[in-house]
């Protein structure tokens, strides 16, 4: 595989630096939130998130789905069903709370 998925997705990942300024990095992911809320796909904000908070892709939930479609701005269901549509495509591979954002070559709409 070449690049990373934040090199893929054109996204810059707050999780990849280690935050040696604490109200910097607040501040960091809170303009990453509001990014994230003015992308108009709710599958973009997944991906923005998964790159953003993740490392190489690989975000460990620490909040239920259901909070989670909030902070993303999006109802449970719809975000279920972009999962379901993400994890069909073999964009997206969940296990439990895990959610990782697989590399496609073949992929030129996400």
């Amino acid at each position: 595989m070449a690049g990373s998925s934040n090199e893929l997705f054109g996204f810059k990942s707050s999780a990849t630096a280690a935050p040696t300024n604490l109200p910097y990095h607040n501040l960091r992911r809170q303009r990453a939130a509001q990014e994230r809320l003015g992308l108009k796909s709710l599958r973009m904000r997944v991906i923005h998130y998964l790159v953003d908070r993740g490392n190489e892709g690989r975000v460990e939930l620490d909040q239920p789905i259901i909070r989670w479609a909030t902070e993303l701005g999006a109802s449970h269901e719809a975000l279920y069903r972009t999962l379901a549509e993400m994890e069909r495509e073999g964009v997206l591979q969940r296990q439990g709370q895990t959610l990782t954002l697989l590399q496609r070559q073949s992929d030129s709409h996400i």
